[in-house]
């Protein structure tokens, strides 16, 4: 884990960044010459969440409700709440975890993946996944046990402190197989490049796998059920957007086709956790801003491709 702090100017941290990762990261994506974009906007599920997840930071599904965390300064723990009035129902408090920029969550048939990844400033030396068994949450639980994958990012090599302009930021996580799979924000190229990890606690060096050219920050990403279709949310310049990848081979998402939608109509919207409720829901969690309560999104990935066939 890289332990040196040097306060030389960010410009040449990022130019040795770029340098160094145009050497060593394995695959890079094609520019988004071949992608679709389209206008679409979602329904709102919820008008507003309660105030108890106003910085709701992250999305899942268990047991009937959808299940969210706060992010930096919110309590370590997890709220599940009603799918169709947002009202809370369980609260299930992680004592042996602390909650310094919970960013996202994760799940698989089994385990919650709590990803304490944010890193605004680039100079975090301790990221964490807290992973929870989902049988801890529950009717009458009150509080879960964890266990702790630890990582640091390969391509990091010293330690900038750069607010908002570093490529280390980290708000999006998936779960694949055996793998967690994260998608780090650039701030600076608004890139987002993809890392391995792997599910079993311990002390890891994520691996560097590909690179994006997302044309925004990214902050929530999910896999559908069937495993055939990849979703990225985020913003760029305050207008939301989904990235949606299908048609890969294993784990190569960028290397399918792709296409991008925006929805201005929600301008302002601090889009967040993102979740696939089957196959064809895909439901987004956002802040809340001065614009916008905090507060749940709806796209029919069907309706999506019609309209994008439309424009073809």
């Amino acid at each position: 884990m890289p332990s040196i702090l040097i306060n030389f100017s960010i410009y040449i941290f990022m130019f040795g960044f770029l340098l160094f990762s145009s050497c060593n990261q394995e695959t890079t994506s094609d520019t988004q010459a071949d992608s679709l974009t389209i206008e679409f906007t979602p329904a709102v599920l919820i008008d507003s969440l309660p105030d108890i997840i106003l910085e709701t930071s992250g999305l899942a599904e268990f047991d009937g409700l959808y299940w969210t965390i706060n992010d930096s300064g919110g309590k370590n723990a997890l709220y599940g709440f009603d799918r169709k009035t947002g009202k809370i129902k369980r609260v299930v408090n992680v004592p042996d975890a602390s909650n310094r920029d919970w960013e996202t969550l994760a799940s698989d048939n089994t385990f919650f993946y709590i990803g304490d990844v944010g890193n605004n400033s680039g100079t975090r030396t301790d990221l964490v996944v807290y992973k929870v068994k989902k049988s801890q949450l529950t009717e009458g639980s009150g509080s879960a046990e964890v266990e702790k994958i630890t990582l640091s990012w390969p391509d990091q090599k010293y330690l900038v402190k750069a607010p908002n302009s570093n490529p280390y930021d980290c708000e999006a996580m998936l779960s694949y197989h055996d793998s967690l799979i994260l998608f780090a924000k650039d701030w600076v190229t608004e890139n987002t490049r993809m890392y391995i990890l792997p599910k079993t606690p311990g002390n890891y060096v994520a691996r560097l796998d590909s690179e994006f050219e997302a044309n925004g920050l990214i902050t929530g990403a999910d896999i559908s059920p069937d495993m055939k279709v990849v979703v990225l949310s985020g913003y760029h310049e305050f207008v939301p957007f989904l990235w949606l990848f299908w048609d890969f081979e294993g784990k190569r998402f960028f290397e399918g086709k792709k296409l991008r939608v925006d929805y201005p109509d929600f301008f302002s919207a601090q889009t967040e956790g993102v979740l696939f409720s089957g196959n064809d829901s895909i439901l987004i969690s956002a802040e809340r801003t001065k614009s916008w309560p905090q507060r749940l999104y709806y796209f029919s990935l069907s309706k999506i491709r019609e309209k994008a066939n439309e424009k073809k």
